[in-house]
């Protein structure tokens, strides 16, 4: 309950103001809906699943390359990019140039993205690639995560693609700044694709689950901003915008590919264990 009540407090710190610098139509609704959406997503990601069993087909053909894929440091360096995707589109706010409309936006883009991806995790139930895997010692490990059946789809993908396009519209649509709009397109695609790309190589996820995560995490991340703002002044992005996203795109993918990982370990209750191949 305190930590319901200290959300429901920093939203009401995002209430809209007369003055909409940016054009944004916001109002106490949004700041119910994205405080109701994170409370549910919350509570819906608390759901533990049994581990047992596995499907005996994937959705595409190309997710059995990853049965046998497992890495600790590829999750964590992933939840590290993620939370510097999320932080990403804060910057400016962060640097004193305040506007509680836009930050309120972004914030109920990121919160509708989390309630769908935690629904769709505890309807669907799908088995992470990790309890495929061949290592009796990786298998006990998976075994015991509460969301070890919480794969499809993937919510890094989705949050970070959801803050890559939810924060280079609102810049768009904040400054004509060419440098300020490249910076903000080309660093989040980047980090969403190294955080997409290393939910893989964790054996968190199968290709399918980040590519749906990408995709709907887009959608709401364009669909959001664009419904509060104004039709005279939508913030579609420009040429140079979407080769600034397609360029960090490539750049986070092919670096999370190059990243190296070293050995794979698992937790076990008397510490790590070496597990597989390196």
């Amino acid at each position: 309950m305190r930590a319901a009540a200290c959300l429901v407090a920093a939203l009401l710190g995002l209430a809209p103001r007369a003055a909409r610098a940016d054009g944004l139509a916001t109002s106490t609704r949004d700041v119910v809906l994205t405080g109701t959406a994170l409370l549910g997503a919350l509570a819906l990601s608390r759901i533990p699943t049994s581990s047992e069993g596995v499907w005996q087909r994937q959705l595409l053909p190309i997710d059995r390359r990853l049965e046998d894929d497992f890495s600790l440091r590829a999750a964590r360096v992933s939840d590290v990019l993620l939370l510097g995707a999320v932080a990403a589109p804060l910057i400016p706010a962060l640097a004193g140039d305040d506007d509680r409309d836009r930050t309120l936006v972004y914030a109920e883009t990121l919160g509708v993205n989390l309630l769908l991806n935690a629904t769709v995790k505890v309807a669907v139930r799908r088995p992470r690639p990790y309890l495929y895997s061949p290592d009796p010692a990786i298998r006990r490990w998976g075994h015991g995560q509460h969301d070890a059946r919480h794969s499809f789809y993937s919510g890094h993908a989705s949050t970070s693609f959801a803050a890559a396009v939810a924060g280079g519209l609102l810049t768009t649509l904040h400054t004509d700044d060419r440098a300020a709009r490249v910076a903000s397109w080309s660093s989040g695609f980047a980090l969403a694709g190294a955080t997409a790309t290393l939910r893989t190589r964790a054996g968190k996820h199968f290709y399918s689950d980040v590519l749906c995560g990408a995709l709907i995490g887009s959608a709401l991340g364009a669909a959001i901003p664009l419904l509060h703002a104004p039709p005279g002044e939508r913030p579609l992005p420009s040429r140079l915008d979407l080769v600034a996203a397609a360029a960090g795109l490539g750049v986070g993918i092919a670096s999370a590919r190059l990243l190296p990982l070293g050995a794979r370990l698992a937790p076990a209750p008397g510490g790590l264990v070496i597990a597989g191949r390196f």
